[in-house]
């Protein structure tokens, strides 16, 4: 398998988390579960962006290095909004 194989493999994965998390959350919503609900939609935003860092060539050893860059890159792009980028960091706390 190639880098770039490799890479959208793992892309890939990371955007199914994604997915299944956001998925977890709303259900546990729903029953209204708020603590497991918050937590799995902390880790839908965090696996979304590990998708996104992973397609460029990066990885991160810590939860606080993905937030630090979500603000810091994605933010200043375009990608995410202000908003959005504090929500994140906020589910995180």
């Amino acid at each position: 398998m190639t880098e770039p194989e490799s890479r959208e493999r793992i892309v890939a994965q990371q955007l199914l988390l994604a997915r299944e998390c956001l998925d977890d959350a709303t259900t546990a919503a729903g029953r209204g579960s708020s603590r497991l609900a918050w937590n799995r939609a902390y880790y839908a935003c965090f696996h979304a962006a590990t998708a996104v860092f992973v397609a460029r060539g990066r990885r991160f050893r810590k939860h606080r290095g993905i937030i630090k860059a979500v603000h810091e890159e994605l933010v200043p792009e375009g990608f995410v909004g202000p908003e959005q980028a504090v929500a994140f960091e906020g589910l995180y706390a």
